[in-house]
């Protein structure tokens, strides 16, 4: 008895824990698609990378140590031994400017890395909007197959009664085999979006999973989107970091086009001479440098440009949208006023039973009530589409 309940309590538990996998939360799955997504951990990898790259470059040049061992000719004979050892380095504002550009570089990564992430996040979100839109769809079209196939089972025992002709007949079995068929496609496009959400979550959401979307934000206003558009876009951030970079690069490139010094020890043995002492050096840059200043420049006015083409188009995209998702709102408003639609369905199918209309009238009013209820469901998931779009700053 005791271990007949032991048994009955692990099934309950392994029911329950399967039942919790199966029915997720959407932040949840954000959360899951952000640790376990194979994009986001390579652009994590990426980014230590680049990271990594902008810590390098900014130290002095290797020092440099010499040996020499000379002999005598038969004229002046005797060795010599000398022994040199110098350090290189750049004009020191060189070193600054390169410090100034590492920085805004690697400023520049981060805000790509953010672009990946928030373009991750944007995709997971939005098929978390897909499957519940398609959750609806399949249950609506299910409901519109059940009433199909209700219909034509009306029509098979009147059509042995010969109430109905043949060619009424085909046009019931086509309204049912189109209903079948629209079911069918919902089911496989579901199957679709919960394969790719298992995929960007790195498995954890089940490929027959559910999720319950979280509310909708409320949609901002346009002055507001442009507002944080402007401060929060990964792409305009890595524009600006570009520029920055372009400018400390520039002066860079002014830096190095000034002499570079060098220093260093000597000792000198000649014939039991011996001789030592400092040794100093510079290199004017007059060859290697030509050019660099120029190509800087060229650099900065290519980083404004890029910024300018980007800002414009953030800002045409956030206005088109916002356009879109207000008046798609406004539309939705106006279906949720029609409560009565699905009461509708119901009382096509009592006056079917009645004898009240023919099926081929039950059918033509039938595809009008699910055809309003379909663009429902189409006109609250384009409007969530683009809520979600709009708000994409804030994940």
């Amino acid at each position: 008895m005791e271990m007949h309940k032991k048994y009955v309590t692990v099934l309950l538990l392994t029911a329950f824990s399967l039942l919790a996998r199966a029915q997720q939360s959407e932040s949840s799955v954000i959360s899951a698609v952000e640790n376990n997504s194979p994009e986001l951990k390579a652009a994590r990898a990426l980014l230590d990378a680049q990271i990594g790259e902008t810590r390098t470059g900014n130290s002095l040049p290797d020092p440099e140590v010499g040996y020499n061992h000379m002999w005598g000719t038969s004229v002046a004979a005797g060795e010599s031994d000398e022994f040199t050892a110098s350090q290189g380095f750049d004009f020191p504002t060189a070193y600054i400017h390169r410090s100034k550009a590492a920085k805004s570089k690697a400023a520049g990564y981060r805000a790509q890395y953010d672009a990946r992430r928030m373009e991750t996040v944007l995709r997971a979100k939005l098929l978390i909007r897909e499957i519940a839109y398609l959750q609806a769809q399949v249950s609506l079209q299910r409901q519109r197959y059940d009433d199909a196939m209700h219909a034509a089972r009306l029509a098979v025992k009147r059509a042995e009664a010969g109430q109905i002709t043949s060619i009424e007949e085909n046009k019931i079995r086509m309204q049912t085999i189109s209903a079948e068929n629209a079911l069918q496609r919902s089911r496989m496009a579901l199957k679709t979006a919960r394969i790719q959400l298992s995929v960007l979550s790195g498995g954890f959401f089940p490929q027959d999973g559910t999720v319950t979307p979280d509310p909708l934000p409320q949609l901002p206003s346009l002055e507001a989107a442009l507002q944080r558009a402007m401060e929060q876009d990964p792409s305009l951030t890595a524009s600006r970091a570009d520029i920055t970079t372009a400018l400390s690069e520039k002066k860079l490139a002014t830096s190095m086009a000034l002499p570079k010094f060098n220093a260093g020890y000597k000792y000198s043995n000649s014939d039991g001479l011996k001789f030592n002492g400092v040794t100093a050096g510079m290199s004017i840059p007059i060859f290697q440098s030509r050019g660099t200043v120029k190509l800087a420049r060229a650099r900065m006015a290519e980083s404004e440009s890029n910024m300018e083409n980007i800002r414009t188009a953030v800002t045409a995209d956030i206005a088109a949208k916002h356009a879109q998702a207000t008046a798609l709102e406004e539309m939705e408003k106006a279906y949720g006023k029609d409560t009565a639609t699905a009461e509708r369905a119901e009382l096509l199918k009592k006056a079917l039973d009645a004898g009240q209309i023919s099926i081929l009238e039950y059918f033509v009013e039938l595809e009008t009530v699910y055809r309003n209820m379909e663009e429902y469901n189409e006109i609250s998931y384009d409007y969530s589409v683009l809520n979600i779009q709009l708000n994409k700053y804030d994940f």
